[in-house]
């Protein structure tokens, strides 16, 4: 038995495909070609004998997105010294200055004074309009509810 079928998923029958299109929708396409060997959610489909109105369902539930959160951390986590290796490379080879502020930011702690500190008396309460634009971009990014 696989860990995903101990696992139960109110509304999901095909625990083990959800965790998996949850994996896929996890990795950037050079990513998931090298795993998957495809990037379409239309291969995905085909191989894993789920249909599209499934797969929308699926992609509209919460739970759904908790695990692509999850997963895309995960990845990222891998992927961090390579990303290092290659901010590096760029700060030696071409000494720009978000790249060296960002390693300094990283490794020296290095605080940018240059950012504006806003006085208590500045600030105001956001329009209903900016809320439901945050609101809006939250729940297109599968954060907001």
């Amino acid at each position: 038995m696989n860990q995903s079928e101990s696992i139960k998923i109110e509304g999901v029958d095909k625990v083990a495909e959800f965790i998996e299109l949850a994996k896929f929708n996890a990795l950037p396409k050079e990513a998931r070609m090298r795993q998957y060997g495809f990037c379409l959610m239309q291969d995905f489909s085909k191989k894993y004998e789920i249909n599209d109105g499934t797969i929308a369902n699926w992609r509209n539930m919460d739970v759904f997105w908790q695990y692509v959160k999850r997963f895309m951390f995960n990845w990222g986590q891998k992927q961090t010294p390579d990303v290092l290796r290659a901010l590096l490379k760029r700060i030696k080879e071409e000494g720009r200055r978000p790249e060296t502020e960002l390693w300094l930011q990283l490794f020296q702690g290095f605080e940018d004074t240059r950012r504006l500190k806003v006085d208590a008396d500045v600030k105001r309460e956001m329009t209903e309009e900016e809320k439901q634009l945050i609101t809006e971009s939250l729940k297109h990014v599968g954060i907001g509810k």
